[in-house]
Parts: C-alpha cells; sequence; structure tokens
C-alpha cells in the first residue's frame, strides 16, 4: 500500500499546542495516512445507522473521520493527558462524539455497532479476547502484522495457537492490508496489518 503522510503536520501542531510527548510504553503511535484511515472506515462500511467505539483515541484524528461517516462516536482514551485536545478538537466540533477517559479493559464497554482502532500493541491479546465476549457487528482494527499473522493462521503453521482458535471459533477474521511503518509518528519498531474481524 501507498502510504501518504498527509496528516503529519496537523498531528505534529496538536502535540506542539498540547504538549503531549507520545509515550512508548502506551504504544502512542499516531496516524498520519489520511489514505490508511479512509480504507479503514470503507472496510468497516462506516455510516450514519452505526455506533462506532474507538480504542485509544489520542489526539483525535481518526475519531473526526468517524464522526463524519457515523450517527455516534465513543472514543475512548487511557491517557488523559488527551483530555483537553479530544475536547478541543473532536467533541466541539462533532455533536455525535463522546469521549470517555479510561481504561477499555477495565472499564464496562457501552452497546455498539462497530469498533474501529489501531490498537496499542501492548493490549492487543486482551482487548481481542474482551471484543469477543461482545456483541457487534465488525470490528477493523490495525495490530502489529505478527500478531495480525497469528489471527489469520491455518492450522499446523508456526502460527497457529490458542489465540487463533478462540477467534475462529467465535467469528471470522480476514487480513486486510500490510501496513508500513511510515504510516505512524513517531514511527513503531514493528510493521502492522489491518484486519477485520466480523
Amino acid at each position: 500500500m501507498h502510504i501518504d503522510r498527509s496528516l503529519l503536520p496537523e498531528v505534529k501542531r496538536l502535540v506542539r499546542r498540547y504538549r503531549i510527548k507520545p509515550l512508548k510504553r502506551l504504544s502512542q503511535h499516531f496516524t498520519v495516512s489520511r489514505g490508511l484511515i479512509l480504507r479503514m472506515l470503507d472496510y468497516a462500511s462506516v455510516n450514519r445507522g452505526d455506533v462506532v467505539l474507538e480504542v485509544g483515541a489520542g489526539l483525535g484524528v481518526m475519531t473526526r473521520f468517524i464522526a463524519e461517516r457515523a450517527g455516534r462516536v465513543i472514543a475512548v482514551e487511557v491517557d488523559e493527558r488527551f483530555l483537553p485536545v479530544l475536547r478541543d478538537y473532536v467533541e466541539s466540533s462533532y455533536g455525535n462524539v463522546e469521549v470517555v477517559i479510561a481504561d477499555i479493559l477495565k472499564m464496562r464497554w457501552p452497546p455498539f455497532d462497530k469498533l474501529i482502532s489501531n490498537v496499542p500493541y501492548s493490549i492487543s491479546s486482551p482487548l481481542i479476547f474482551r471484543l469477543l465476549n461482545e456483541r457487534f457487528k465488525v470490528a477493523v482494527l490495525t495490530l502489529q502484522r505478527e500478531f495480525a499473522r497469528r489471527l489469520v493462521a491455518k492450522p499446523g503453521t508456526g502460527d497457529y495457537g490458542r489465540l487463533t482458535v478462540n477467534v475462529y471459533v467465535r467469528a471470522d477474521v480476514e487480513y486486510m492490508l500490510d501496513v508500513p511503518k511510515a504510516a505512524f509518528w513517531p514511527e513503531p519498531d514493528v510493521e502492522s496489518a489491518v484486519v477485520r474481524i466480523v
């Protein structure tokens, strides 16, 4: 996939303005590719009838794109440093966005139709297991590529394991797209991929 970095100036401006330093321990890598975000929304077929749960809203860049298509967006972010930017940049401009500062793994999930997330890599496995216990139509997630391959592994291959079995029993998973490091800022140490879980 060709990666545009068209959102990089906006991301850097927000980081400077709100004096937010991305934390490596929270896997904070912001999407700077408009094309990647639009593809994720297309893969989820987001429309005005949908309630979309976004995990790891960060600066709210992807949240804005979701809000333009969805009926309602519940944007969850664990790092309270992002609350001012999410309120100023997203909630004040879009009446259909609710920002929740909480740990997605510890909170009670609200009802939703679709989940879209650039998943913080540190919570990929527990998030997937939690997601599989919820009622939803589709989830489109950017994950570490190695983890994404484990989700879609075939029996008898090295990547096949407990995670693969648990997902296959409860959902259909498709490997949609390889995502290069350049789609994010700061760039992660690993390559990523988009998967769709139905």
